[in-house]
């Protein structure tokens, strides 16, 4: 069957593209694949695998239209999201839809709506945590199952990702943004500011431990508003898991980063800068990687205690897997 995945793809958000290869190394073998993206050329060179990758909204014809996980569907994303369901909604033409591990927020009773309506209407829906559950209900949405994040996806394949990076052991990746200039910062569940006071400290006490981890737009430029330490910026998954990998610890605002790296053995701390970390984590079960306080020398330990959370990614990743395949099998049982 032919398959046309689209999703965050082509956002200068390494951590989407995480996500798509989880969807490739679950399906490739078995379908025939297309990826939409809003820059192919980006797309394509982050993946480990040779892809066919069209500009979004602008899909060649397939069999099944399957809008992969992420939190692209968000109202607070103006104006970009308006045009995003535009774009999908034309990539997915008369064929069926399956949107797979989304997040759905700030829809519902807005001027989005009837867009997001449209874009959703007869979908197979399964959603990352229960507020996106209750979001694609008042969108008129059915049956909408909630199971694990798309990340999932790709952890029983991080060991073909992975390789040695040297220079990185023995150092903490820190991944910071100054949240108080997102539109969510008031969903955080501290004070924006000072958690962005944290990351500076942390910057100060680790020393010549710290490294900067860029994967998304605007992360170099506020690494290097905060102070002198040296900068990563891997291109492909493959880099960003291997540096992950490599490291001591993991402090991170961005989400999959903190993701992987728990999935790797790997100590991490994640911010909770907007609603959509503490629920997705908990449905994973790695909510214990949460950030507990704003107190440096607690974040230090936690940065310290490497925790086994190999049962909890297992049953993510089967549980992940067999919504997305039960989804694709009933579209090939009517087609």
């Amino acid at each position: 069957m032919k398959i046309t995945l689209g999703g965050g793809w082509g956002y200068f958000n390494l951590g989407d593209e995480a996500l798509l290869a989880g969807y490739l190394e679950t399906l490739r073998d078995n379908h025939d694949l297309s990826v939409t993206s809003v820059s192919p050329a980006r797309t394509a060179a982050a993946q480990l695998h040779e892809l066919d990758v069209s500009k979004e909204g602008k899909a060649p014809p397939s069999d099944l239209s399957l809008i992969g996980g992420g939190g692209y569907l968000n109202g607070s994303w103006l104006p970009e999201v308006r045009r995003k369901m535009l774009r999908l909604r034309r990539d997915r033409a008369l064929v069926p839809l399956i949107a797979h591990s989304v997040e759905l927020r700030g829809l519902a009773g807005t001027p989005l709506e009837a867009s997001a309506r449209e874009l959703l209407s007869g979908a197979q829906i399964l959603v990352r945590d229960n507020d996106s559950q209750a979001e694609a209900l008042a969108l008129g949405a059915n049956d909408v199952q909630v199971t694990a994040d798309a990340i999932s996806l790709l952890v029983p394949h991080l060991a073909r990702y992975r390789s040695r990076v040297p220079e990185l052991e023995g150092k903490v990746l820190l991944n910071l943004l100054d949240i108080t200039r997102r539109a969510d910062a008031s969903e955080c569940e501290f004070d924006a500011a000072a958690v962005v006071e944290l990351g500076t400290q942390l910057v100060s006490s680790l020393g010549e431990r710290a490294v900067g981890l860029v994967i998304g737009e605007g992360d170099a430029e506020f690494l290097r508003r905060i102070g002198p330490l040296p900068i990563i910026a891997p291109r492909t998954v493959a880099a960003l898991v291997s540096a992950l990998g490599s490291a001591a610890g993991v402090y991170t605002v961005r989400m999959h980063p903190g993701l992987i790296a728990s999935a790797l053995g790997v100590p991490t701390v994640a911010v909770p800068y907007c609603g959509k970390v503490r629920p997705t984590l908990t449905r994973v079960g790695t909510q214990s990687t949460v950030l507990r306080s704003l107190d440096l020398e607690a974040t230090l330990d936690s940065l310290a205690q490497a925790v086994d959370y190999s049962a909890a990614w297992q049953r993510a990743a089967e549980e992940s897997r067999h919504a997305l395949l039960r989804a694709v099998e009933m579209v090939e049982a009517r087609h």
